[in-house]
């Protein structure tokens, strides 16, 4: 096993952050194919409002999708910014 699949392999959590258009949305889902590959079961999530992730693995915005890859399980999910958003102002709102 080389320094890559070790790393991944020994991981319960990763997070990948960034700026804008450097790969995070290909080096996640690079990243959760190869989890599959450790029999590991993957939540992915994205938060990226371009959709890209969305688009790339053909998931819905609005519920998680499950998907069976190299015999293990991948969630994903991306998350509505503007529900969340507007969840938080009615809830944590002192005011109309």
């Amino acid at each position: 096993m080389n320094t890559y699949e070790q790393f991944i392999a020994d991981k319960k959590t990763l997070f990948v952050l960034g700026p804008g258009g450097v790969g995070k949305t290909t080096c996640s889902f690079a990243l959760a194919v190869k989890a599959t590959q450790f029999k590991k079961s993957v939540g992915l999530i994205s938060i990226d409002p371009a959709k890209r992730l969305a688009d790339a693995m053909g998931f819905s915005q609005k519920e998680m999708t499950e998907h069976q890859l190299n015999g293990s399980r991948l969630t994903s999910i991306m998350l509505d910014h503007q529900k969340i958003f507007d969840q938080m102002v009615i809830k944590y709102a002192e005011s109309p």
